[in-house]
């Protein structure tokens, strides 16, 4: 893979197809579901209250990836 491809799952067996409900994208991970439905939400928030949004889906996806082994 080189540094301009990305994974899919036909490339990386970790990344898995990602489905949407609601608008909403449901990996059938619980953590990253709940980081993605966050940030999704933002849209409906003020600009100003994005950068923290953002942190906490950093945080919240480090975790997910940590609590994994990666």
């Amino acid at each position: 893979m080189t540094q301009d491809s990305h994974p899919t799952p036909e490339t990386d067996p970790v990344v898995a197809p990602v489905e949407f409900s609601a608008g909403v994208p449901v990996t059938g991970d619980e953590a990253v579901d709940a980081v993605l439905a966050d940030v999704v939400a933002a849209a409906d928030q003020p600009l100003e209250e994005h950068v923290g949004v953002f942190e906490r889906a950093h945080e919240g996806l480090r975790a997910a990836l940590d609590s994994r082994g990666a």
